[in-house]
């Protein structure tokens, strides 16, 4: 059976020196420090799993599939990649969190006509495909 540790508090993040592993550090309920450590290839999944379940979380507890777990963009970067076929879109928080997207050329001009569209009404409009 899995050791299960109730972790009451994430009180580090790091980063080995070449890359190639992390550590989170937590606090337990019972008072104590312990880390788990990880290699970096895994990051990406566990990334793409945490927003996962902290969106499910805000749902179950908001009790509704309505709402949507958000962050705040106070700033953005777009650069196209070599190819030409592909933009990279990052977002930044005010706090410094930042997250990148790889985004089709198709996609930035729907993006940027619902934009100048909801730009000039006061209505909610979205477009997913």
């Amino acid at each position: 059976m899995a050791a299960e540790v109730l972790a009451t508090e994430v009180t580090g993040l790091f980063v080995s020196p070449d890359g190639s592993a992390f550590q989170i550090r937590v606090n337990t309920a019972s008072g104590e420090q312990t880390s788990i450590h990880m290699p970096s290839s895994v990051l990406t999944s566990l990334t793409m799993s945490l927003f996962g379940a902290a969106d499910k979380a805000y749902k179950l507890r908001e009790q509704s599939d309505d709402v949507k777990l958000v962050f705040p963009a106070d700033r953005f970067e777009l650069k196209q990649t070599d190819c030409g076929e592909q933009f990279i879109l990052s977002l930044e928080t005010p706090d410094g969190f930042q997250a990148s997207f790889a985004i089709r050329q198709g996609l930035l001009a729907q993006i940027g006509e619902v934009a100048a569209y909801v730009a000039t009404r006061d209505e909610v409009v979205t477009r997913l495909n």
